[in-house]
């Protein structure tokens, strides 16, 4: 007994299960109806000439469409891979000129830097040669210092730096006197004279 209570639907179950199959009923039956009145208008259409005649125009007029469509897509297509060549073109010429101006600015800053590096040279080798001649006067200068000292301390020879005669005024001529006894008389008068 309680099998059999177990297997009962109950009212509520039973009325969906009810709705459910009248309405398959329903949609089957419509589907059937719409398929026969296609049939039927279908067989209606296809033994009417004006009707014959209309799809045959409307499937010329889609080729047609069909075939302008591919027209202009293959001259659309057409323009574009021009302009894309154009466009490659004009980037390969923008890029070699690019290069062009990078090569150049390369060569301008080498030989920059050649001239640098010359005008850098040149200034080192005349600062050394500067220096070079510094240390040769001060070398001459120590050279006479110690002479001089010697000239004084030990009474060695005049050292020849002071036997040099330095003429102040090189266009006039040298006192006869002055070149024979290497004294000037009119200084040593004017000594006398003063005392």
């Amino acid at each position: 007994m309680e099998e059999h209570r177990s297997t009962k639907l109950t009212h509520k179950e039973w009325r969906r299960i009810a709705k459910n199959e009248r309405r398959r009923r329903i949609r089957r039956t419509v589907a059937r109806e719409r398929d026969a009145n296609e049939e039927r208008l279908r067989s209606a259409l296809a033994s009417n000439t004006t009707y014959l005649q209309f799809c045959a125009e409307d499937e010329k007029e889609k080729k047609e469409t069909e075939e302008e469509e591919q027209r202009k897509h293959a001259e659309r297509e057409r323009l574009w891979m021009e302009e894309e060549i154009r466009a490659q073109k004009k980037w390969q010429e923008l890029q070699e000129q690019i290069a062009r101006e990078q090569q150049e600015k390369r060569e301008q800053e080498r030989k920059i830097r050649e001239e640098f590096e010359e005008k850098r040279a040149a200034f080192l080798k005349k600062k050394e040669e500067e220096k070079k001649r510094r240390e040769e006067e001060l070398r001459k200068q120590e050279q006479l210092r110690e002479e001089i000292d010697d000239y004084i301390d030990n009474g060695v020879k005049t050292p020849e730096a002071l036997r040099d005669i330095v003429d102040n005024q090189p266009t006039k001529t040298l006192c006869p006197f002055f070149t024979k006894t290497g004294a000037c008389r009119s200084v040593q008068a004017e000594i006398f004279l003063i005392r």
